[in-house]
């Protein structure tokens, strides 16, 4: 087994371990909160009540804001896009605007996680991106794009080519193995 196939491997597993947390987040735990959260507002507003609802509020926004950090819902339910914008606006405190629709065709959820966990580490590193535009031809343009091009190498290792021109970084896979 050479380099890029451990890492390859490895990253398949860290991607999956991170949908599988998710999903549990989402799917027991937030749930969990939110019914907590309605019960106790139906009772009566004494003041332990109220100190009690607003810590399960407060769990319930680490608990989502958690998800949303790993792999959102929203990833698999509407698509990359809104996903990396909902990721921009809750854990990066940056409104970004999106155009275009890169997941018109079925990906796997492994590769629709490889590029999400991409498209994060790219937003905290460029960090004036303001625009994510996805063509149909399955390229990703981030700009303006600020950030050093010598800290894009590790893209090439999880099978990504990122280029950068007039201060816009394009990515796509190396390989059309969407």
């Amino acid at each position: 087994m050479v380099l890029s196939d451990a890492l390859e491997e490895a990253l398949q597993r860290l991607l999956e371990d991170r949908r599988k947390l998710a999903s549990t987040l989402h799917d027991e735990i937030a749930q969990s909160l939110t019914l907590a959260v309605l019960s106790l507002k139906r009772l009566d507003a004494s003041a332990p009540q109220q100190m009690a609802l607003a810590a399960l509020d407060e769990a319930a926004r680490q608990v989502r804001d958690t998800t949303v950090g790993l792999r959102p819902s929203l990833l698999d339910q509407v698509g990359l896009l809104a996903a990396i914008r909902l990721y921009a606006e809750s854990q990066l405190g940056r409104i970004i605007r999106t155009d275009g629709e890169l997941d018109s065709q079925p990906w796997s959820l492994e590769t629709r996680g490889g590029w999400y966990w991409a498209c994060q580490q790219l937003l905290v590193l460029g960090d004036s991106v303001t625009e994510v535009v996805a063509e149909s031809s399955g390229a990703l343009h981030f700009s303006p794009w600020k950030g050093s091009d010598a800290a894009l190498g590790w893209l090439d290792g999880l099978g990504f080519k990122a280029t950068v021109a007039n201060e816009t970084l394009s990515l796509q896979t190396r390989s059309d193995k969407r």
